[in-house]
């Protein structure tokens, strides 16, 4: 019968109409009764055999437990200032810590529906730091961060799990993880759509080993902010957390490892991916890049991009002539690609075709130093035309102003003193 708890009652029931004293004075029959009928859910009959049983037995071990059980009976049909009634007697009569836990989560549970939020904060939390049993504490601690997030929205409630977990012994860290796990999901859209919240939230995951609780698209939200602050390192380690991922996740991950940590070799990534490439030239990583484009490497997709990128990765490790052929079979060029090649045919004598290059460089060229050096190349060749007037006013303008890089400013002087003018210090500063 001890299965079926309608049928215990029945039998207890059948047995009191033959033998009610007998019933009525047995502390074991009456709280097996009183189970019964509180298992059926009915709060005011549970209530009235509970306190039946408090007042018949005031000496016995589970007395404290029927007035609890009443107080919750009597908040079930909403007369909880009863129910705090007779949670206070239990609370008094109790010796035992267990049961005060017990208790006190019930009275936290009648405080909060009768809104007497500060109070049932208190007793939850005493509940929480008391605890020697699992399931009260476990119950205390979401009832504690339902209060807050109603009150203050779920990104308070999340702080809290964070709270606890700096804070709380082991048994309540592990909660408060799980927690914070189930709470973050909720701000997943929002996170998507914020890098700065994204990456706050991701900190926090991170501290409590929880980086998985953030979506894929939070923890991409939260390495672009980073990469985009120029915090390249940083970035990549984010993105790792998405490696291993399937999908087009995985493919996302991969390829933004590739652009914030181009020096590791990334799965899926081809090491002359462009991807890679122009992150290799963010971090002037010139060896790597002249060990990658070399041969067939050279007329891979952007193909000009590539012999351009091996022709100053050539120049920047001191091997400029033998790249100086890599930008001939290009047909038409302009900006950097057309300025590095007219330099290499410079260098090897042929300024006229070096010159149409400078010229052609002019468009597309937005670097300032690379500017200033045409500027030295481009009076170079109006000094070779015959027009050295005019070269002149380009060097002169040119040490007016903004001071060039001394590559450039030795240049221009050597060139200003070939042309016959005065050397003009940059910057206004007075000659010595």
């Amino acid at each position: 019968l001890m299965g079926d708890t309608a049928r215990v009652r029945s039998c207890l029931e059948r047995l009191e109409k033959r033998a009610p004293d007998r019933v009525r004075l047995d502390p074991e029959i009456m709280w097996l009764y009183a189970e019964s009928v509180a298992r059926l859910g009915e709060p005011e009959r549970t209530a009235e055999v509970m306190l039946h049983f408090a007042n018949l037995f005031p000496r016995d071990p589970r007395r404290v437990e029927a007035l609890s059980l009443a107080a919750r009976a009597f908040r079930d049909s909403g007369r909880s200032e009863l129910a705090l009634k007779f949670i206070g007697e239990a609370l008094e009569q109790t010796r035992d810590p267990m049961q005060a836990v017990r208790v006190r989560l019930t009275r936290g549970e009648v405080l909060a529906s009768l809104g007497r939020e500060d109070q049932a904060r208190k007793d939850f939390q005493a509940v929480i730091n008391n605890a020697l049993e699992p399931e009260p504490a476990a119950k205390a601690l979401r009832k504690l961060l339902d209060m807050e997030e109603r009150e203050q929205g779920v990104r308070a409630a999340v702080l809290m799990t964070v709270g606890l977990v700096r804070n709380g012994d082991a048994f309540v860290r592990e909660m408060a993880r799980n927690h914070f796990d189930r709470l973050v999901r909720k701000l997943w859209p929002e996170l998507e759509r914020d890098p700065i919240d994204a990456a706050f939230f991701l900190e926090l995951a991170r501290e409590l080993d929880r980086t998985t609780a953030l979506s894929a698209r939070a923890t991409f939200a939260a390495a672009s902010l980073r990469e985009s602050v120029g915090e390249y390192e940083q970035a990549g380690e984010i993105y790792k957390l998405q490696i291993r991922a399937i999908g087009q996740h995985g493919q996302t991950a991969r390829r933004g490892l590739a652009r914030t940590q181009p020096l590791e070799e990334v799965p899926g990534i081809a090491k002359d991916d462009p991807l890679r490439l122009h992150a290799l030239e963010r971090e002037q990583a010139w060896e790597v890049i002249g060990e990658i484009l070399q041969g067939k490497a050279l007329d891979g997709s952007e193909r000009a991009y590539r012999r351009t990128l091996a022709t100053r990765a050539a120049w920047a490790r001191g091997q400029g002539l033998q790249a100086a052929g890599w930008l001939e079979p290009l047909p038409q060029v302009q900006g950097e690609t057309a300025l590095l090649r007219g330099d290499a045919r410079a260098l090897a004598g042929r300024w006229k075709d070096a010159c149409l290059d400078f010229r052609a460089a002019s468009r597309g060229l937005t670097l300032v130093s690379a500017r200033q050096w045409l500027e030295v190349r481009l009076a170079a060749c109006e000094m070779r035309e015959g027009r050295r007037q005019a070269a002149r006013k380009r060097i002169e303008a040119l040490l007016e102003g903004e001071p060039p890089p001394m590559p450039a400013l030795f240049a221009a002087e050597q060139l200003l003193t070939r042309l016959g003018g005065d050397l003009r210090p940059p910057s206004g500063e007075p000659s010595s």
